[in-house]
C-alpha cells in the first residue's frame, strides 16, 4: 500500500457513526489503529453505508485527522451518519449532525448535508464531495499506445444497460475489431470481483450506461468517469448529470445515448488515433482532482471549514435552546423524513428514465 498524505488537523474532533455487523467487528476494536481502505473495502460491497462512512473514517484516520468510529450519536459533538441512521435521536437537537446522502433522498434533517451530485448543492450547507475513487485501481499499460482493442465494463450487470448485453451489441463491435469485456461476476466472492473492478490495465475503453429513473439519476456520482480518468483510459457515458457537470467538451468523454451512438464513437476513435490519444492526455490532465488524497483534503476542508464554522455558532446556544428549537421542529421533520424515503424507494423505480422512451 503506498504512504498517504498527512492532512492539517481538524480544529474539532469528528465522529463518524457507523452501525456495521458483524463482519466489521475488527475495525471497531483495531479503530485507533484500523486496516487501511485497500485492505477492507471487499467488505464494503453492496453496503453503501460502510462505502460513505467507514471507507472516509479510514481514508482520514490513515492521514492524521482526529477522526473517532462511533456506534451512536456523541451528544454536543461533530456527528457523520449516514442517511438511513438518521433516527429520532437525531432529530432533538443533541448533536451536530453532518448527514451522507450518498444513494438515497435528501435528507429532510441535516446541520450539513454532504451530496455526491451537484444537482443537490441547494444552499450554503450543502457540499458536493466526490465519492472515493475505486481503492487499489491499476491503470492501463502504457505500451498499450493508441490500440482499441477492448472495451470494458467495470461494474454490476445490474447496472449495465440492458441493450449493451445483447449479443448483437457485441457482434456489431466485434464486426469493428474490438471485444466488449463485460464480465458477469456478480455472484463471485466480493475478493474477486474488486481485483476485476480495480483492473484497468488491459482496457481500452470504458464503456458505463445505464437506464436510470430521473429522480434516481440527480443522486448519482460521477464514480465512473473519476476511475476512467484516473486509469488513463478514454470512457463513453450515458446522459448523467454528474458527467455532465464535469464535461467540457468530447476529450473529458464521449456522451451517449444508443448503441448506435456507441459503435460510432468506437468508429470514430479507431479512424482517430490522435483524437484517441488526445482523450488520454486531458484523462491524465483530470485525474488528479478525483485521488484519494484530493477527496480527503476536500473532506478535510469542509470539516475544518463551513462545518465547524457552524458548530461553534451552534455550541455557543445553550442546551436547553438547541433542544426547544428540535422539539418544536420534531413532528413535522419526522412526517417529511419518512415521506421523503418513501418518495424515493418508489421513485427510484418508477417514471421517466434517461434513456428509454417511456
Amino acid at each position: 500500500m503506498r504512504s498517504q498524505s498527512p492532512l492539517e488537523p481538524l480544529p474539532e474532533p469528528v465522529y463518524f457513526v457507523f452501525k456495521g455487523g458483524p463482519e466489521f467487528r475488527d475495525i471497531f476494536e483495531n479503530r485507533n489503529n484500523p486496516p487501511s481502505a485497500e485492505e477492507v473495502f471487499p467488505r464494503f460491497l453492496g453496503d453503501t453505508t460502510a462505502t460513505w462512512l467507514l471507507q472516509t473514517f479510514l481514508q482520514l484516520k490513515h492521514r492524521g485527522l482526529n477522526v473517532h468510529l462511533v456506534d451512536r450519536l456523541v451528544p454536543g459533538g461533530i456527528c457523520v451518519s449516514g442517511i438511513w441512521q438518521v433516527g429520532r435521536r437525531s432529530l432533538l437537537g443533541r448533536s451536530y449532525n453532518v448527514v451522507v446522502q450518498a444513494d438515497c433522498c435528501r435528507p429532510p434533517v441535516a446541520d450539513h448535508i454532504v451530496t455526491q451530485n451537484p444537482t443537490g448543492v441547494l444552499n450554503k450547507n450543502d457540499h458536493l464531495i466526490y465519492h472515493w475513487p475505486q481503492p487499489g485501481l491499476i491503470t492501463r499499460n502504457p505500451d498499450r499506445g493508441d490500440r482499441i482493442e477492448n472495451v470494458v465494463y467495470r461494474g454490476t450487470m445490474n447496472n449495465l444497460w440492458a441493450p449493451l448485453q445483447a449479443p448483437e451489441f457485441t457482434q456489431r463491435l466485434a464486426e469493428l475489431g474490438v471485444q466488449f469485456i463485460c464480465d458477469n461476476n456478480d455472484d463471485q466472492p466480493n475478493q474477486d470481483r474488486c481485483r476485476l473492478w480495480q483492473d484497468y490495465s488491459n482496457a481500452d475503453l470504458v464503456l458505463a450506461m445505464r437506464d436510470l429513473t430521473v429522480y434516481d439519476e440527480r443522486i448519482k456520482p460521477a464514480t465512473k468517469l473519476a476511475n476512467a480518468w484516473l486509469a488513463g483510459v478514454p470512457a463513453i457515458l450515458g446522459p448523467e448529470s454528474a458527467y455532465q457537470d464535469l464535461r467540457t467538451d468530447d476529450l473529458d468523454y464521449i456522451e451517449a445515448r444508443t448503441c448506435d451512438d456507441v459503435v460510432n464513437a468506437v468508429r470514430r476513435l479507431k479512424e482517430n488515433p490522435s483524437f484517441y490519444r488526445a482523450m488520454r492526455e486531458r484523462a491524465a490532465e483530470r485525474a488528479p482532482k478525483f485521488t484519494a488524497d484530493a477527496v480527503a483534503k476536500l473532506w478535510r476542508d469542509t470539516l475544518a471549514g463551513p462545518v465547524t464554522d457552524g458548530y461553534r455558532k451552534w455550541s455557543q446556544q445553550s442546551s436547553a435552546t438547541r433542544l426547544l428549537k428540535a422539539a418544536i421542529r420534531h413532528p413535522l421533520v419526522c412526517l417529511s423524513y419518512r415521506g421523503a424515503i418513501n418518495r424515493y424507494l418508489v421513485e427510484r423505480c418508477q417514471g421517466p428514465t434517461i434513456l428509454s422512451e417511456s
